[in-house]
């Protein structure tokens, strides 16, 4: 009996009798397995306390609302200053071994591509003059307050600000929660909000590469529809607002002591002559 090897299959001959032994394995049809959508983002979120509010506001998932109703005068031109709020892992390490401890939300430093969406939002709107994306670095710590957040945005010469973060919405959604501040007077003007699920999946991008899996993903394209309604948001606010009042009140007509009295005698001034002549 000898065996003799072939590929794909194993003969075996025997007293001149041969028999072959079919390997069957695993068929290959060409079909590959779909890879799943991106996870929706399931870490911590904004409560209403930590933007700054006192109770819930009353917005659809994608949309904004005016919390400023009285017209404002002169508020534009002016910049827009972006913070996003972030909460990182409550491990850290220190001088002593590795611990844990609660850490509240602190300033995020954005990826360069999304530092430049927010940089280009508002590029074509003539009275938005700049838009400063703020990180970690811009404040004395990255975990300060509200309060010490817009201080800062007001030392680097900014009048309005946007501070926002991930909201709480239904599993397998994401969704993300902002408000916009004035920074001179700490006024909030208005919130933002955005969500989006699997019921928001977008076609394939024929422009875009195969494992572009961008159009399934939810923390994708909230954060789009968050950028698209603070944009909306901020032309709104402009058709709100008045512009400054450029003329002041003369003295000379409402005060009493510079107006000249009724039997005054007009002056008149010759170049090149002298007086009395």
């Amino acid at each position: 009996m000898f065996l003799r090897l072939t590929r794909g299959h194993c003969a075996v001959t025997r007293c001149g009798v041969a028999l072959t032994l079919v390997f069957i394995g695993p068929a290959f049809t060409g079909c590959e397995r779909p890879e799943p959508p991106p996870v929706a983002y399931a870490g911590p979120t904004l409560a209403c306390g930590d933007l700054g509010l006192a109770r819930t506001v009353e917005a659809q998932p994608n949309g904004y609302v005016v919390l400023d109703e009285t017209p404002s005068q002169g508020r534009f031109p002016a910049r827009l200053a972006v913070v996003r709020l972030d909460k990182p892992n409550p491990l850290f390490v220190c001088d002593d071994p590795l611990f844990a401890a609660e850490r509240g939300w602190e300033i995020a430093t954005l990826k360069e591509e999304e530092a430049t969406i927010w940089n280009t939002l508002l590029k074509t709107v003539p009275r938005v003059q700049a838009v400063a994306v703020m990180d970690r670095s811009a404040t004395v710590s990255p975990d300060c307050d509200l309060k010490q957040v817009i201080e800062s945005v007001r030392r680097l010469g900014t009048e309005l600000c946007l501070i926002y973060g991930p909201r709480m919405v239904p599993d397998d959604c994401a969704g993300l929660a902002g408000v916009i501040v004035d920074a001179a007077t700490g006024q909030y003007v208005a919130y933002v909000q955005s969500q989006a699920g699997a019921i928001d999946f977008e076609p394939p991008r024929p422009d875009r590469s195969k494992y572009d899996r961008s159009h399934q993903d939810v923390n994708y394209l909230a954060a789009r529809r968050f950028e698209r309604q603070v944009r909306n948001c901020v032309l709104d606010l402009i058709g709100r607002d008045q512009p400054p009042v450029v003329t002041q009140p003369s003295p000379w007509r409402d005060s009493q002591e510079l107006r000249l009295p009724p039997d005054s005698v007009p002056v008149y001034i010759v170049p090149n002559h002298r007086m009395g002549e």
